[in-house]
């Protein structure tokens, strides 16, 4: 991926809806070039899936991170029991027996709840951990100015479709829900206007196993705002850094920093670096790699929806390639 593959992508993550002419203006390419970059991006999985989720803060739902090291490998079948609970987003593993996973809950009980499930469905864990973090970067989700129950029927419907397939086209959404364009129009309006939606996309960057996304737990003496905007001007400039998968510590002067990578030396030559960064007492390296997506809360509140009758399993359409 070169610049303008991951400005693509970071623009996709705040606005996945967003137009080709739009991006194409943005970032002063021509719309066939940034046409041909985003189905390059489908075509090799980086983007797995264009998606429009509720408003995370609409459930009161905060992030964790979750960082484990196992004796065994993690194979599929277990890291698909560990991805059945609704708190889980999506995990990242790595070849070395270790990863990390991002989840998302609403208080103290879910929190370590999730300790005890990552236990019970793995018992080999040599090593796991949770943070409470804030994402680092800015993914302009702003707070929700209306509530759950101001979603009406329509909306509903409009949701279960655009959560699995988050381009298609009003057109399209019209022929699938039964609904005037000119409504769902005024919906999305809606939606957007109350902030009660994000569009937004599913991303993998590992496409092999020579590639690596590599989260750095760095401990700081000292991590204020000044301090981090110092450390985000220097780490920025790195080409490797990958802020979707960035976050800073809750509670704790501490940030996860992500980068994408293509080879081992890579790895160590950002571990060099950033122990250059002003104030850092310690780096923890955790190696990461093929990112796996999970049904969470959001999902099951639609097919909670769904199964009220307020549309039928015949409507329910998905296509996995996100088109």
């Amino acid at each position: 991926m070169d610049v303008f593959d991951k400005s693509i992508l970071f623009s996709l993550a705040k606005s996945c809806r967003i137009s080709f002419s739009q991006l194409a203006s943005d970032l002063n390419l021509p719309v066939n070039d940034v046409g041909t970059r985003i189905q390059r991006l489908v075509n090799d999985h980086t983007i797995l899936k264009f998606t429009v989720v509720l408003n995370p803060y609409l459930l009161h739902l905060h992030n964790a991170i979750i960082i484990f090291r196992s004796l065994t490998p993690l194979e599929l079948n277990r890291l698909t029991l560990l991805g059945i609970h609704s708190a889980i987003e999506y995990i990242s593993i790595g070849t070395a027996h270790e990863g990390f996973a991002c989840a998302r809950y609403s208080n103290k009980e879910d929190f370590l709840e999730l300790a005890e499930h990552f236990q019970q469905f793995h018992k080999a864990f040599e090593e796991l951990h949770l943070y409470p973090v804030v994402p680092l970067v800015n993914s302009d989700i702003s707070p929700p100015t209306q509530d759950l129950v101001s979603l009406e029927k329509e909306d509903w419907l409009i949701l279960a479709h655009l959560r699995e397939q988050g381009r298609l086209s009003l057109q399209e959404l019209s022929k699938r829900i039964e609904i005037d364009v000119e409504v769902i129009n005024e919906r999305m309006d809606y939606l957007r206007h109350f902030n009660l939606i994000h569009e937004t996309i599913q991303i993998n960057p590992v496409k092999s196993p020579k590639e690596t996304l590599t989260m750095f737990q760095c401990e700081f003496t000292i991590l204020n705002h000044l301090i981090q905007q110092e450390i985000m001007q220097e780490i920025s400039t790195l080409p490797h850094f990958w802020p979707i998968s960035s976050f800073r510590s809750a509670d704790k002067p501490v940030l996860f920093l992500s980068f994408y990578c293509s080879s081992y030396t890579e790895v160590e030559k950002i571990q060099a670096h950033l122990t250059e960064l002003p104030g850092v007492k310690s780096i923890i390296k955790i190696m990461g790699g093929t990112t796996y997506y999970f049904t969470d809360i959001r999902d099951e509140l639609i097919e909670e929806k769904r199964s009220h009758g307020w549309f039928s399993p015949e409507k329910w359409v998905t296509d996995s390639t996100g088109n």
